[in-house]
């Protein structure tokens, strides 16, 4: 989301993608009950759920809800609702499976004057056979990493109903959540019973943000998917004026040690010639 041009935005806080606001306008004070949402649904079928926003102020806030780059698949009967003072409300919305399987992601982005708040959406859609399972999963603490670092994932494979050698082709996807596609890539591997794989990303041509990726895995009678998110931070930089702080309080403590060092030698020499 961008705010007009003669305003400058700010973030943090608040939902999955954070807050924007106008530099003109005070923030207003509100909070969503999650920050992501993800779910799994059968192709062509229908689910209901719901989230939940919180109006923080002191007076009657209305609140508008967007939805963007899946809004052919979920949908609210009100986007605009007005809230009392510190009152929470539930809003349903459903969603709607598309007729192909795979990896969706978008934003539901909730707004009151010029602050918003962004919920980050997958929805992985699945064919209803069901002869194979898949588990992705990202380690803990590969969720948040830096530009051009590497990561990797976990796939559990197991196989429903007869155990029998079969060949399935695994599809992954990288994406954001504003509709772009970083990343695709394909393999066939052959699965009795169950598997387990680790797989490795680079990052160097992902810039920072809030990414999805997926995996497919694509057999005779049907498809399963499975998918997590992680976050791409930038990487610490320094500017001069950060730089010539560092030098100076280097310099502080190489000067206090050489003086602690000095005065320690002196009370050395000292309680020597006392001595003497």
């Amino acid at each position: 989301t961008s705010a007009p041009s003669s305003s400058s935005t700010s973030s943090g806080g608040g939902g999955g993608g954070g807050v924007t606001l106008n530099k003109t306008e005070q923030a207003i004070d509100f909070s969503l009950g999650k920050e992501l949402y993800e779910t799994t649904i059968v192709l062509d079928r229908l689910k209901n759920d719901s989230i939940s926003i919180t109006n923080n102020e002191k007076t009657e806030k209305t609140f508008k809800i967007e939805i963007l780059v899946i809004n052919d698949i979920i949908s609210f009967d009100n986007k605009n609702i007005k809230f009392a003072p510190g009152e929470t409300k539930t809003l349903e919305f459903r969603v709607h499976a598309p007729e192909k399987p795979g990896i969706y992601a978008g934003k539901i982005i909730v707004s009151s004057g010029t602050t918003k708040k962004e919920i980050f959406v997958t929805i992985n859609v699945k064919t209803e056979k069901n002869l194979f399972d898949i588990t992705l999963t990202i380690p803990k603490f590969m969720k948040v990493i830096n530009v051009g670092e590497t990561f990797y994932i976990q796939l559990d494979l197991l196989q429903m109903g007869l155990k029998e050698k079969a060949d399935v082709t695994l599809n992954y996807i990288i994406k954001d959540f504003n509709g772009g596609v970083y990343f695709t890539e394909s393999e066939t591997i052959a699965v009795t019973d169950q598997k387990t794989l680790r797989k490795e990303f680079e990052t160097k041509d992902l810039p920072p943000g809030d990414y999805v990726i997926g995996t497919e895995l694509v057999y005779a009678d049907g498809v399963a998917v499975s998918s997590s998110n992680f976050k791409i931070k930038e990487r610490l930089s320094l500017g001069k004026e950060q730089i010539i702080m560092i030098g100076l309080i280097l310099l502080i403590v190489l000067v206090s040690v050489i003086i602690l060092l000095a005065i320690k030698r002196y009370k050395k020499l000292e309680s020597q010639l006392i001595i003497e």
